[in-house]
């Protein structure tokens, strides 16, 4: 590196053209940006203040003198020095071009901002345990943890957990540095030497770390050896390679396998939901993939609909192994399920007094005569009975029940008796419009062949998916109704 360039990049870079101040800078010892690297940000503050102290040089010659927008440029002149050293990388005058320096001052300006906005950092792991699927939950609670600690050169501690020792020339490359990494941090725990006294210093602190979690444990025998030298990334990675070895891959794939075997969802557990049912299989088919054999979307919608051996599924596994769409994507398909599981807990949970309500709502098949308790009394009358019914009995019985439900609801008075009475109402009525949907369902299913006839011509579907959607809509009507009820006895 020789003077002339040097000057050049003060003048071309940070703005100093005088000779006279280019002159005394030299002067005062600083011929290259190697000189400028051994300084300090705060150091480079009072080099200015010293230049612009100094006398004349000659007399009829202008005093030395830095302007203070040249500062922060000679502060990213020493940046990009530093850089280079922590990145192998020699230093070349002619390479500090504007590019360069512009980038130096981004990398500048998102330091002070890191240095002010700290992000909450992440919990160490608990101690300890064993290896095996412990050991994948500990080494990504540590990596989590120093993945926002910043060591001696400012970026995160977990570059010391790479599995580059040396970058390859590849990612050294100018050309591939803007491909291969998307932010200055990524780049950096990825291309900085791991050597020098920084590095040892980050290396010591993360041995500080990571002693007292495996001190007296299992894995102690393992790493003891790197206690003389407090070398931290060593001992992560002799544990690394004990935790995610050969054997300990095979193991984690069986147990994925397993899981996947057994796995279902039965519906009758208040712990184990449909969100925990689909949270089991994405964890194990994550782990396939970690361990190389991943399943397919297609794969895994058979998995996940195979397990879905509740009752109420039957329509819904059949929808999804008739949607080609649905078949062959994860995500869509469990997404469907969750959205029909959603609508089904909406119009049907409305608490336990209204279940009860609800539960008591049915159609005397003898009402009307004597006393009024008839074949069912006061019980729910099952749909096959109710499609058994003729229509005028079916009528003349409900106007009964309502009359009964209505002298019930004036003689109790007040606003919750009536509000008990309508919503009984609209419960009767949605039982008999899915009553109505079923026995209108075979009797045309025997007369046309699965082909149903619509109110105003052509053909619908009277498959199982039709019946499904027409008790969904029968279903919601209800829930729209109970809402507009509801809101207007609060208004009340």
């Amino acid at each position: 590196m020789d003077e002339a360039s040097f000057r050049l990049a003060l003048s071309m870079r940070c703005g100093i053209v005088a000779v006279t101040t280019l002159n005394a800078i030299v002067a005062q010892g600083y011929a290259s940006m190697r000189d400028f690297r051994e300084m300090t940000e705060e150091e480079i503050e009072f080099f200015v203040k010293a230049v612009n102290k100094l006398p004349q040089a000659a007399p009829g010659l202008p005093r030395p003198h830095i302007a203070y927008a040249a500062i922060k440029k000679l502060k990213a002149m020493r940046n990009w020095a530093v850089e280079r050293q922590r990145l192998g990388i020699e230093i070349d005058h002619a390479a500090f071009t504007d590019e360069e320096c512009q980038r130096i001052l981004a990398r500048m300006d998102e330091e002070a901002f890191f240095a002010v906005n700290k992000p909450v950092t992440p919990p160490l792991p608990e101690k300890f345990t064993s290896f095996g699927m412990k050991w994948r939950e500990f080494s990504e609670s540590l990596k989590g943890h120093l993945n926002t600690v910043r060591g001696c050169m400012n970026i995160p501690l977990a570059y010391l957990l790479r599995d580059v020792e040396v970058p390859t020339a590849e990612m050294m490359a100018a050309d591939a540095v803007a491909d291969m990494f998307s932010t200055t941090d990524e780049r950096l725990m990825a291309l900085v030497r791991l050597e020098g006294v920084e590095y040892q210093q980050d290396n010591r602190r993360l041995w500080d770390l990571l002693c007292p979690l495996i001190r007296g444990t299992a894995a102690w025998e393992y790493v003891k050896m790197c206690e003389r030298n407090s070398d931290g990334r060593r001992a992560f990675r002799i544990l690394q390679l004990r935790g995610e070895g050969e054997a300990a891959v095979d193991a984690r794939r069986t147990k994925a396998e397993a899981t996947l075997a057994k796995a279902q969802y039965t519906g009758r557990s208040k712990r184990f939901t449909l969100q925990s049912y689909i949270n089991l299989l994405q964890g194990a088919f994550n782990d396939l993939e970690e361990c190389g054999d991943p399943y397919g979307d297609r794969k895994k919608v058979d998995t996940f609909v195979k397990g879905l051996v509740a009752d109420r599924f039957s329509v819904v596994r059949a929808t999804i192994m008739g949607d080609p769409l649905k078949r062959g994507d994860f995500q869509l398909a469990y997404g469907y399920v969750e959205t029909m599981e959603n609508l089904r807990t909406t119009t049907e949970g409305h608490g336990d007094a209204f279940d009860r309500n609800v539960s008591s709502v049915g159609v005397d098949a003898t009402a009307g005569k004597g006393n009024g308790k008839g074949k069912y009394g006061s019980s729910y009358v099952p749909p096959a009975e109710w499609a058994k019914m003729s229509p005028e009995d079916r009528k003349k019985l409900q106007t009964t029940r309502d009359k009964k439900k209505a002298k019930k609801g004036r003689t109790k008075g007040g606003k919750g008796a009536e509000l008990k009475r309508k919503l009984s109402e609209l419960a009767a009525e949605t039982a008999r419009e899915l009553a109505d949907d079923a026995d209108d369902d075979s009797d045309d299913g025997k007369k046309s062949g699965g082909k149903k006839t619509a109110a105003k011509g052509g053909t619908t579907s009277g498959g199982p998916h039709d019946q499904f959607g027409r008790h969904v809509q029968a279903i919601a009507k209800f829930a729209s109704k109970v809402a507009t009820e509801l809101e207007g006895s609060k208004k009340k």
